[in-house]
């Protein structure tokens, strides 16, 4: 994913975590910002981290840096989607047929 050095939110925002994260694209612990209104949810989140580093991490499957409104996709998981939709896409001009 991008990264950028700029750091500014016109937000109360703190850093949370480390949350362990486990993927194709990462396998650590990780701290993240939290930028909000909502106070409480800053130590909230921080033992929701914790919980993350106890279970084995939050399996995270990356798609695309960017949001959609586009088709909806139920599956068993994150990973099955995204081999499901890579499927798709691998099939375009024939399923555009």
């Amino acid at each position: 994913m991008t990264t950028s050095a700029l750091h500014v939110t016109p937000i109360p925002t703190k850093w949370v975590g480390p949350i362990k994260i486990t993927g194709e694209v990462i396998d650590e612990a990780v701290s993240v910002p939290l930028a909000t209104y909502e106070t409480p949810l800053w130590p909230s989140t921080g033992r929701g981290a914790r919980v993350s580093r106890h279970c084995g991490g939050i399996r995270c499957t990356v798609i695309d840096e960017r949001m959609t409104r586009s088709v909806a996709l139920r599956a068993q998981s994150a990973a099955t989607a995204k081999k499901t939709s890579d499927a798709i896409a691998g099939r375009f001009d024939e399923l555009a047929a």
